[in-house]
């Protein structure tokens, strides 16, 4: 889990950095490496929402 978190604060880290380096743009204005963030990322952020949404779930029926 500590390595996801890393890897979802690097991709969001590096998804903004890509904007003032020099990298070529391959589609609507974005480098290849923002391109394979924006599915990556979301995928990341599902991840930590569905392991939230199970731990807060765990904790109402633990609390009944």
């Amino acid at each position: 889990t500590s390595f996801k978190a890393y890897l979802l604060a690097y991709g969001v880290f590096r998804f903004a950095l890509e904007f003032v380096r020099g990298n070529p743009k391959m589609a609507a204005g974005l480098s290849g490496s923002q391109l394979f963030l924006l599915v990556t990322l979301p995928l990341l952020f599902g991840y930590f929402a569905h392991r939230w949404k199970l731990q807060t779930r765990r904790t109402l029926v633990e609390a009944t």
